[in-house]
Formats: structure tokens, C-alpha cells, sequence
């Protein structure tokens, strides 16, 4: 388990909003978990804000921590109501299109390494 910590929030670039946003939005734990999968800059991103405190978990499973939700809410990613904003929304539609983008990338690397 990741040791929860508060402090000034560093800044997120977009991809870690997204993922974070994803993290926050994410019916369970374990799927929290599964949409970190996938890519190396995925599991690099979800390492990153592990180590900034804004996620918690471990074993297969994540949620977004108090300090996580505030920057999303400072973000203006999600409202009061913890629902993503028209802004968020967007950011999460960038993110699920990015992230089967670079699997495909990946994919095809991995096909011509296999042929070279």
C-alpha cells in the first residue's frame, strides 16, 4: 500500500490528468488498475502519480486519493457533485483514444522487431 501524504500539488501534465480523471472515474478498484494496463507510458504515468500521492493502492487495485480528487476538483475536471466537467469529459475521450493509439504503436513495433 502507497503511503498517503499532504502537500503542494506539483503540476500535471495531460496525460496524468487523464489518467488520474480515469483513475477518480473508474467503477472498482481493480478496473482503476486495468486501465493503467496496456502501454509503457501508461504504467509510467500511474507510477507518477503514485509517487506525487495522488493515487492509492497496490495489488492490482488503485483509487484516487483525497489529495488526488482536490487536484482534480483545482483542475476544474470535476464539479461539486465529483462528476466530470464538459472539460473533463473531453480530456477522458483524448485519453481512451490516445491510449488505443499507442497499443496499436506498440503492437507495431513489436511485429516488426519480430521480422527484422
Amino acid at each position: 500500500m502507497w503511503i498517503l501524504r499532504e502537500g503542494p500539488e506539483p503540476d500535471l501534465d495531460e496525460t496524468q490528468q487523464g489518467l488520474l480523471l480515469a483513475i477518480f472515474t473508474s467503477a472498482d478498484p481493480r478496473q482503476a488498475w486495468d486501465i493503467t494496463e496496456g502501454t509503457d507510458q501508461l504504467v509510467s504515468t500511474r507510477k507518477e502519480l503514485a509517487r506525487m500521492f495522488y493515487i492509492v493502492g497496490g495489488n492490482g487495485m488503485i483509487k484516487t486519493s483525497s489529495n488526488g480528487v482536490q487536484a482534480l476538483q483545482r483542475l476544474g475536471l470535476i464539479g461539486d457533485n465529483s462528476q466530470p466537467t464538459p472539460k473533463g469529459k473531453q480530456l477522458l475521450s483524448m485519453l481512451k483514444t490516445n491510449k488505443q493509439e499507442q497499443i496499436n504503436l506498440e503492437s507495431l513495433d513489436m511485429i516488426r522487431s519480430f521480422y527484422q
